[in-house]
């Protein structure tokens, strides 16, 4: 083998193995388990997205969830009513557990209440 041919074997060679683990690193699988405040019991139906995408998916019964990302940047994007929405990016991990803080919103005690019932019964007879 002459050494012309050689060189270009072995850069083609290199080249097809640099694209297939590219493409096969970048696409990938992370898994996990959302918990609540405590850090101990699981959080059901809370929604993980890939930040900047449609894909998302909500946690099982048990808080676990299961979503594919395209490369080592995605930052997964964890939101549940009740809780402060948290963002974490991915890197090289495959597993990714979270602890949802409560939100401050819905943990203030001096909420005023209001009976909407009596709100429309007076419009309705403002109306007749």
């Amino acid at each position: 083998m002459n050494p012309k041919s050689y060189i270009r074997s072995l850069f083609a060679t290199v080249t097809m193995l640099t694209i297939a683990a590219g493409a096969w690193a970048q696409s990938r699988n992370v898994t996990g388990t959302v918990f609540d405040n405590d850090g101990k019991t699981p959080l059901v139906g809370a929604t993980v997205l890939v930040q900047n995408t449609a894909n998302g998916v909500i946690s099982n019964v048990d808080g676990s969830y299961s979503i594919k990302v395209d490369s080592d940047n995605a930052v997964l994007v964890f939101q549940s009513l009740g809780y402060d929405t948290q963002q974490v990016e991915v890197g090289t991990r495959t597993r990714i557990d979270v602890t949802l803080k409560e939100s401050s919103i819905f943990c203030d005690d001096s909420l005023d209440y209001y009976n909407v019932y009596q709100y429309v019964d007076r419009v309705q007879h403002r109306q007749l």
